[in-house]
């Protein structure tokens, strides 16, 4: 079973993929039907668990799957390619069966075809893919694609409107997506989050968001998503349940807060399945509080002549946790903590800002990792009227949990051209 791994806003800045989780009620909802927040009743709705299809804070070019992962490779002008890795075989092939393809062609249900427009990004659910496309050239609408696992049998299942938008952010639910639409409409930009039945594409808006700041869903926890909203330079994440009717994101930032309030500045925070990690500049505090059972683990600061200016605290696998700082020199170090005195153990996951090495995801006992990036020129340019481009294809690479943690190196997954 995949572990996914959530992300703050720091980390993500240290992904370098072209292309970055609570038994808890929604809006502490008094009884089974009636919510005190909005002071309505609640549907009749069934308990379902909340699904989130990135290992990245929204959608990009890898899709977790059971036991292997789906990504995204632009090799070809004007196009993408499906391949899967196996998490079994730890192979990496194209999403083809057909022996002497070229995978260069729609035939190929590898192959996707930009149509006009500028890339996919990927998701898999219920043992189906789902390819969403946002931006076009020539002015085709945002749109849903679904697939089945082997590439075949693709169908649009929604169409968006003029002015609409992906946001990026979608969760599985039930027999539905649920997914954030942004919207502009002349000077007035507005957001929503909407059900989208996986397959007849039938569209639902749960709830608008407020425009007097900002809100967005950053990942989910069982049946709760997990939300985060600025305020006047204030940053609060809180809980959702979109089974309620009638919902008010303001009220539940109100009413139903994960942590404490922050700003960044004098303290940071951030939500990674299922601690929120806090740190606090100002009394030197490092902390990681486990939102299933409330249990915390506190961390030791470190001095700063050792090991440089503190970040923040990545959450890696089960009870570790690794700690950015910044050195001297500008670059930034993730240091993997000791599981016993929760002190910096020397290991240096990420020794500069744009080595890669991040993990994507966990299976079992072994995880995924990004290995490095490489350059490639980029095919069938002439066609396209193009020459001299170049592409970047990612190269990943298995290891156990035991050699990631001590910093040994793993063993890549050849590309399969």
């Amino acid at each position: 079973m995949v572990m996914i791994k959530g992300s703050a806003a720091k980390a993500l800045c240290l992904a370098v993929i072209a292309s970055l989780s609570l038994g808890l009620s929604g809006c502490n909802s008094a009884s089974a039907n009636f919510d005190p927040v909005s002071g309505s009743e609640a549907a009749a709705a069934p308990n379902l668990p909340i699904v989130h299809l990135s290992p990245l804070d929204r959608l990009s070019s890898i899709a977790l799957a059971e036991d292997g992962v789906f990504v995204l490779e632009n090799l070809y002008a004007d196009s993408q390619n499906i391949l899967y890795i196996d998490a079994k075989t730890k192979q990496e092939v194209f999403l083809c069966s057909s022996p002497g393809c070229s995978h260069d062609t729609e035939a190929c249900p590898s192959f996707l075809s930009a149509k006009g427009g500028y890339g996919y990004q990927i998701a898999c659910y219920q043992n189906q893919l789902f390819l969403f496309q946002n931006a076009s050239a020539d002015g085709t609408a945002p749109f849903v694609m679904q697939l089945d696992i082997n590439g075949e049998n693709p169908q649009t299942i929604c169409t968006l409107q003029s002015g609409e938008s992906f946001s990026g952010k979608v969760f599985g639910y039930g027999d539905s997506l649920l997914i954030e639409i942004a919207k502009a409409d002349g000077s007035t930009n507005s957001t929503r989050l909407e059900k989208i039945n996986c397959t007849t594409g039938a569209r639902e808006t749960l709830f608008e968001y407020p425009q007097d700041a900002y809100y967005s869903a950053m990942t989910s926890i069982e049946n709760d998503l997990v939300y985060i909203s600025i305020v006047n330079d204030e940053y609060q994440y809180f809980k959702v349940d979109p089974a309620i009717n009638d919902l008010s994101l303001s009220d539940c930032r109100q009413n139903s807060p994960l942590g404490p309030a922050f700003d960044n500045s004098n303290l940071s925070c951030s939500i990674q399945d299922p601690y929120l990690c806090s740190v606090d500049y100002t009394n030197q505090q490092i902390t990681a509080e486990n939102l299933m059972d409330h249990q915390v683990i506190r961390f030791a600061w470190p001095e700063e002549e050792d090991w440089g200016h503190v970040l923040d605290l990545n959450h890696l696998l089960e009870d570790r946790f690794a700690l950015m700082a910044e050195d001297s020199h500008g670059d930034w170090h993730t240091y993997v903590l000791d599981a016993e005195t929760g002190t910096p153990s020397g290991i240096d996951l990420f020794g500069t800002k744009m080595q890669p090495r991040e993990l994507i995801c966990r299976f079992n006992n072994e995880v995924l990792y990004l290995s490095r990036i490489e350059t490639r020129t980029l095919l069938r340019q002439s066609e396209n009227g193009l020459s001299g481009e170049t592409c970047y294809v990612n190269i990943y690479g298995f290891m156990s949990d035991r050699d990631y943690l001590s910093g040994a190196p793993g063993q890549e997954v050849a590309f399969p051209m």
